[in-house]
């Protein structure tokens, strides 16, 4: 039985011309599938949407046939086979369905048109046939009827008609300019177009055809006109000055704000003075000129030179020296002009003269100053210095042009003679007109009548007024210097100044040339004689003066003196094996190395000692008074670590600027990472933070900041570097130690503060430790241990040998405390005691503490050691390290089993101390050495009751905040 037909649709390809709705001819067909196909074909028909069927034939063993015209949706269009059927161009398939012969089912196929024989138009243009205002880089597009390629010949752009003038040719098989696109083609024009221009753009025949090779016709017609463009000249909106205007500055560049951008043309700018043609003051050419400058609308004309004063001046341009961007011409100006500042007329006067005009008693070394009106400067001619009258004998002349002698400053003139004047002489100094100027050339006018007169000649030798030691004095300490003020200021002479010992003829202990000595240093009416070695002890000295060493200013001689004597101390050392030197004495300490006298200051704080005691115990208000407060010194403390964030210890916190905190890098390459605080040799970190409270106490004692309130150090005003060895628990290693030690050494600290130390244990490590430091000038403080020994304990005991001072405590009442190790012989060293029982200081937590111990006794050496260093600019020596240490120490207060038995310095050190405070505080006497490791020195921690706060604490209490 028959079936359905079933549709067969061949592939669609790039030449199917039927859906483009095209006359279509010889149109094969091709054979697919089961049926076979001989030809189809079309004749044409002046229908351009129809086509007529004149012939088909089909293979002879198909005796049957049927032909459908199928459209695109398979509605078929007619039945039948006859000459003359109809297709609808629009369809895409002509279906054949042939049943073959015999069979009860059809066979089905499907035919394509696939020939194009129709030439390619075009369906628009860009910019638009016949548009105009076009833009001068528009780029043309012609959008053609199919897809199309490049053929052969030329593409031409014509201006004016399609004969005109070629603006541009484009070879299509070669040019870059040509470009196609599916059915597009673009022409790039290399050049842009020009203004108000009408292009032609002509195609011949076969520059393009499609993709089958048929040919564009090509156009002649296709035309469009670009936009009309700038014609207009620029104008100038604004003149700086502006025009016609008066009082212009000198300095004044000249600016021209155009009403369009604008830029150099060719010729010259002209400013002339007086008028339009007047004298050229000077000339631009715009093209080459560095002094014209175009920047957007704007030209600026900078000139060589300033204008002059009072003048008007014209700004001419001529047509074409500046053009828009479009290079139209600005019109040019000769009318353009301005009147510049009348300017300063006015002649400078003389204010003052120095010395006055009319004055007496001149000293012969004075310089001549004037002092004028305005500012001034050099003129030409002379100045002259004549004696007697104005027209008396020249003494000197100075050309203003060209003398040295001769200084302007400002309002100043400085005339400085090269000889001293005469004594008891009148002088009349004489300037010419135009010797001097004001700065806009005004000539000061002269003058002839100043005059003043010298002092009379000095005829009186000086004499000494005082002697330091006092003549006849005894008891002089035997590192003094000896000091002589005279009746008036006085200089070198020549001959020699002697020390003798027993008379004035006895031994020599030491000669100066006074011209050459530099033991002997002249000051005003002060002479200091500062002997090389310190004198004997109980010895009586002499010191001699021939007639002529000493001079004043005018060349008069001392007369000389034989007679002048003091006597020595008996012993120059308190010492004893208790308390070593004695009490820390800061006054007297200051007052040897520096060789002045340092005043008594008030009682520091509340003046009964309840907090303060220890300052004033040593003193060191006496050191502040005068200026001394540590500021730029370095104590490291090692101990346990610093709470460097403690308010009274956070501003004088080392820190260490060249490394970067938290980057895990080592920056300043000193081989250690992140040591910005510096250093924790316990963990290896660079976090120096105090876990236990020991090394927050003793920096408080240190440097803990005078703000009026808590804690106020000794040397408030230096700087504490933490250096953690000792753990939590207040131990470490010899190791870390000496470890600590060389960080703070290599690191910049100039004072070592140890309050820790061993009993009856050494390190080589921390030994050599401790020596670097001290090679290297570093004051080393130890603590000498709270074991009630008779010597001190590790490392406080190599003070004896290597070099630093120990340090031992005593209470308020100024005796030694108990547990003190002593200094334990008769051979002196540098030992020296503080106050280390009941100490206040800071703690960590941002808190306070009592606490007792030599380790408390060591910051008070420490800032001690820091106020010296402090005082360095004022020293009266070069003084070495070990010169500074027995400073420190021999200028001690001794003191014994009952307190202070004399005092070495020209302060006093308080009575008022709180010895009452013993009654409440009561002492624990436990010790906390250990034989086994390094341990904080000892720090004994008692029930107390604390005086002068607003609430008590508990009789238990140890640390406070407050």
């Amino acid at each position: 039985m028959l079936t359905g037909p079933e549709r067969v649709r061949a592939p669609e390809t790039d030449n199917d011309a039927a859906g483009r709705g095209e006359n279509l001819m010889n149109a094969e067909m091709k054979e697919i599938g089961a049926s076979h196909f001989r030809s189809i074909g079309f004749s044409d028909n002046s229908d351009p949407f129809t086509n007529s069927l004149h012939s088909f034939s089909y293979y002879s063993s198909i005796p049957r046939e049927l032909i459908y015209g199928a459209s695109n949706n398979g509605a078929p269009a007619s039945s039948g086979f006859f000459p003359g059927f109809n297709f609808n161009p629009f369809f895409k398939d002509i279906q054949a369905i042939v049943p073959p012969m015999g069979e009860g089912e059809l066979s089905t196929s499907a035919a394509r048109i696939i020939s194009d024989v129709f030439a390619p138009t075009v369906r628009s243009f860009s910019p638009s046939d016949g548009s105009s205002n076009v833009a001068l880089a528009t780029n043309i597009v012609l959008t053609f009827s199919e897809p199309v390629k490049a053929g052969a010949g030329k593409i031409e752009i014509h201006s004016g008609s399609a004969t005109g003038a070629v603006f541009e040719s484009f070879n299509v098989a070669t040019s870059s300019r040509i470009s196609f696109s599916g059915s597009t083609l673009t022409i790039d024009p290399v050049k842009n177009l020009s203004n108000n221009t009408q292009y032609f753009v002509t195609l011949s025949k076969g520059t393009v055809v499609d993709l089958v090779g048929n040919s564009y016709a090509g156009t002649s017609t296709y035309d469009f006109r670009t936009f009309a463009g700038d014609i207009v000249a620029p104008t100038v909106r604004s003149f700086t000055p502006s025009d016609g205007s008066t009082n212009v500055a000198l300095a004044t560049n000249i600016i021209l704000t155009f009403s369009e951008s604008v830029k150099a043309g060719s010729g010259v700018i002209e400013i002339h003075s007086g008028s339009a043609t007047g004298a050229v003051f000077e000339s631009f050419n715009v093209a080459t000129s560095s002094r014209i400058a175009f920047s957007g609308t704007t030209l600026t004309i900078d000139p060589v030179n300033n204008l002059s004063n009072n003048t008007q001046y014209f700004v001419t341009l001529s047509k074409g020296t500046v053009l828009d961007i479009a290079g139209n011409s600005y019109a040019g100006t000769s009318t353009y002009d301005f009147k510049t500042i009348v300017g300063d007329i006015v002649a400078p006067t003389v204010t003052s003269f120095t010395p006055a005009d009319g004055s007496t008693g001149i000293a012969v070394g004075t310089n001549i100053s004037l002092t004028f009106s305005e500012s001034v400067k050099a003129g030409t001619g002379l100045i002259e210095i004549h004696s007697g009258s104005a027209t008396g004998s020249v003494v000197e002349s100075f050309n203003v042009a060209t003398s040295g002698r001769l200084a302007f400053s400002g309002t100043t003139l400085t005339i400085d003679p090269v000889n001293n004047l005469a004594n008891n002489t009148q002088y009349y100094v004489t300037l010419g007109t135009g010797a001097v100027a004001d700065l806009a050339g005004n000539s000061y006018a002269g003058t002839s009548t100043y005059d003043f007169k010298t002092v009379a000649a000095d005829t009186t030798a000086p004499t000494v007024t005082s002697f330091t030691p006092v003549d006849g004095t005894t008891g002089v300490a035997v590192g003094t210097n000896i000091t002589l003020t005279f009746s008036e200021a006085v200089k070198a002479g020549a001959g020699l100044i002697e020390i003798h010992s027993g008379s004035t003829t006895g031994s020599v202990l030491e000669s100066f040339n006074v011209a050459s000595s530099s033991r002997l240093a002249f000051s005003g009416s002060k002479l200091v004689i500062d002997p090389v070695n310190s004198l004997a002890n109980n010895t009586q000295y002499f010191v001699t003066f021939a007639q002529g060493t000493v001079v004043d200013l005018a060349g008069n001689s001392f007369a000389g003196t034989s007679t002048y004597d003091f006597k020595t101390i008996a012993s120059s050392v308190s010492w004893n094996t208790t308390s070593g030197y004695g009490l820390l004495n800061v006054d007297a300490m200051l007052e040897k190395a520096t060789g002045k006298v340092i005043s008594d200051a008030p009682l520091f704080g509340d003046g009964y000692g309840n907090w303060d005691w220890g300052l004033n115990d040593v003193q060191a208000p006496d050191a502040w008074q005068a200026g001394y407060t540590g500021k730029g010194v370095v104590v490291a403390v090692i101990d346990t670590g610093v709470d460097y964030t403690h308010s009274e210890l956070g501003r004088n916190i080392w820190i260490n600027k060249l490394e970067v905190a938290g980057n895990g890098i080592d920056d300043d390459k000193n081989g250690y990472v992140d040591d910005i605080y510096g250093y924790d040799f316990v963990n290896n970190d660079g976090y120096a933070f105090d876990d236990h409270g020991h090394g927050t106490h003793v920096s408080g004692i240190i440097a803990g900041l005078n703000n009026g309130y808590g804690v106020t150090g000794v040397a408030y005003d230096a700087t504490i570097m933490p250096v953690k060895v000792l753990s939590a628990s207040g131990s470490g290693s010899f190791a870390g130690v000496a470890a600590g030690v060389m960080y703070a050494v290599n690191n910049g600290a100039n004072v070592i503060n140890m309050s820790l130390g061993a009993f009856g244990a050494a390190s080589a490590d921390l030994s050599g430790a401790i020596a670097y430091a001290i090679n290297h000038g570093v004051i080393v403080c130890m603590a000498s241990g709270n074991d009630y020994q008779a010597s001190p304990t590790y490392p406080a005991v190599l003070a004896k040998t290597t070099g630093g001072i120990a340090v031992g405590a005593v209470d308020s009442t100024n005796i030694v405390a108990s547990f003190s190790n002593d200094a334990g012989t008769t051979v002196p060293f540098d030992f020296v005691d503080a106050p280390g029982v009941f100490v206040f200081s800071t703690y960590k937590g941002g808190g306070y503490a009592i606490m007792s111990g030599t380790s408390m006794a060591t910051p008070y050496v420490a800032g001690a050691a820091a106020l010296l260093l402090s005082a360095k600019a004022d020293f009266s020596s070069a003084w070495s390290l070990g010169q500074l240490e027995n400073i420190l120490t021999t200028t001690a207060q001794a003191v014994g089993a009952t307190g202070l038995i004399s005092s070495s310095g020209s302060g006093s050190t308080s009575q008022a101390l709180a010895a009452h405070a013993l009654s409440e505080w009561e002492y624990d006497s436990t010790t906390v050495a250990s034989p086994d490791s390094v341990t904080d020195a000892g720090h004994e921690m008692q029930p107390i009751v604390l005086t002068g706060l607003a609430t008590a604490f508990p009789m238990d209490a140890e640390v406070f905040i407050v």
